[in-house]
């Protein structure tokens, strides 16, 4: 077959098919087409929250790991793990025997060294004892005193006391154990209020301040929300994350909150108000910009819009559409603009 020939088949081929488009997107869009199934919502007016998303830890408000200051068995134990102390309580109590004898001691060594200081003092105004001897007698006389206290101190320290009220964590140990100084005892928790610490983005620090309302959910308590409030905000931002850390205390009578968990945190930072809100899967992003499909008059006409905030499944629109007008949600991909649709009741 000849070039010109070959050519000539070609552009009758392309005539053809060129026709065939046309007549269907004819089709498509002439009245008589059959209309497209979609679904379809309508423009809402509602008020939006500007929020900021974070993930913390709770903690308690107050906590101390008890250690042993004092080396010796165990001869009780005053405390249930998990269970509330108050402060000043015993938790334990060591074998301290050979501390009240040292005590026995001192103050024995103190009644005697009180009387020869006192002796020493009529002798000092006879002239039978020097100025020296009786601030020696003296000293030796506090010595002894110090001596007494320092017992006292370390009979007290044997029973573990409670530095505030809270609750008792686990121990590792039973009664009749030897504990070292310095070995863990337990801990104390407060855990009414109970405190959560989160990051921040540093573009947000002008968002927060002190006495703002938190809220978050824990995967404890699932479908349940809690509210706190800021009252701390880190003068610093991270140099490495730039985030900035925050701080926020909650109420927790009801002990359901502990320390360790994982929280989801929500922070409404503004309101905007009377804004058109649609779904998120309505936009058709094109480039830059970005589309829907509003049903007008039974058909699908390609919208241009404006977005404003977002939220987790939805969009608030800033022009091009009003409110309660219907854009295609569903059954998008076999629209194109002026397509007559039918829209499916939910």
């Amino acid at each position: 077959m000849n070039g010109p020939v070959l050519k000539a088949l070609l552009l009758a081929a392309a005539v053809f098919l060129g026709g065939i488009t046309v007549s269907m997107a004819q089709a498509v869009t002439s009245p008589g087409s059959a209309a497209l199934p979609v679904e379809a919502a309508l423009v809402e007016v509602r008020d939006l929250d500007a929020t900021i998303g974070a993930v913390g830890t709770l903690s308690a408000s107050e906590s101390a790991e008890i250690r042993a200051e004092i080396a010796g068995p165990v001869k009780a134990i005053n405390f249930s793990e998990g269970q509330a102390v108050k402060k000043g309580s015993s938790l334990i109590e060591i074998d301290g025997s050979l501390i009240r004898a040292e005590l026995m001691k001192a103050e024995a060594a103190y009644n005697v060294r009180k009387m020869i200081f006192a002796r020493s003092g009529k002798l000092k105004t006879s002239g039978y004892v020097s100025s020296q001897d009786w601030e020696q007698s003296g000293g030796s006389m506090q010595e002894a005193q110090a001596d007494i206290e320092s017992a006292r101190i370390r009979l007290e320290k044997a029973k573990a006391p409670v530095p505030f009220d809270g609750v008792a964590g686990l121990r590792s140990f039973s009664i009749g154990d030897y504990v070292q100084v310095g070995q863990a005892l337990t801990t104390i928790d407060v855990i009414d209020p109970v405190k959560i610490t989160f990051s921040i983005p540093e573009k947000n620090y002008g968002d927060l301040k002190v006495s703002q309302k938190i809220s978050f959910s824990v995967d404890a308590w699932p479908g349940e929300k809690f509210s706190g409030e800021i009252y701390a905000i880190s003068p610093r931002v991270d140099r490495n994350t730039h985030n900035f850390d925050v701080k926020a205390v909650i109420g927790n009578a009801d002990a359901r909150l502990r320390p360790g968990m994982f929280a989801r945190i929500n922070i409404t930072t503004s309101v905007h108000r009377g804004a058109l809100v649609i779904p998120e899967q309505a936009i058709i992003p094109h480039g830059d910009d970005s589309f829907v499909f509003v049903v007008r008059e039974g058909r699908a006409v390609l919208q241009k819009v404006g977005l404003g905030w977002r939220q987790p499944g939805s969009v608030e629109i800033t022009s091009g559409l009003a409110a309660n007008e219907a854009v295609v949600v569903a059954g998008i991909m076999k629209l194109q603009d002026g397509a007559a649709v039918k829209v499916l009741q939910p």
